[in-house]
């Protein structure tokens, strides 16, 4: 039963994680577009519980074993995620100036070489 509730819990604060982030940024580029509609303090909510309950309950899948390998497809996702998050911070700072596209093209490099240092992992 235990482990049940435990996968259950780790996919809704998955799900609820998501849907979280997609609500906020699609508020950021269109200010109320989300907000005037739905509060999203209760997706928060639910976000920070199940989040909690994930991490008291402490199911874990192990689903791989040995040292993964990184992939073009993983550049790929990678590069295509720093540029959506690189558009969006530069449409939020371009009101300061030529300092948008320093912090724009900073943002852009921290997020591939910390994906990088997430996917080599070497904590052996």
């Amino acid at each position: 039963m235990r482990v049940k509730l435990g996968i259950f819990v780790k996919y809704l604060f998955e799900t609820s994680l998501f849907l979280y982030i997609i609500c906020i940024v699609l508020d950021l580029i269109k200010t109320g577009f989300v907000s005037n509609v739905f509060d999203l303090n209760i997706l928060l909510a639910v976000v920070l519980v199940s989040g909690v309950l994930s991490a008291l309950l402490g199911y874990e899948e192990v689903t791989q074993i040995g040292k993964p390998t990184i992939t073009d497809s993983n550049w790929y996702f990678i590069i295509g995620i720093s540029c959506i998050g690189a558009v969006v911070i530069f449409i939020k700072t371009m009101y300061l100036g030529n300092i948008s596209y320093f912090i724009t093209g900073a943002t852009f490099i921290i997020s591939i070489l910390l994906s990088y240092l997430v996917l080599i992992d070497d904590s052996e």
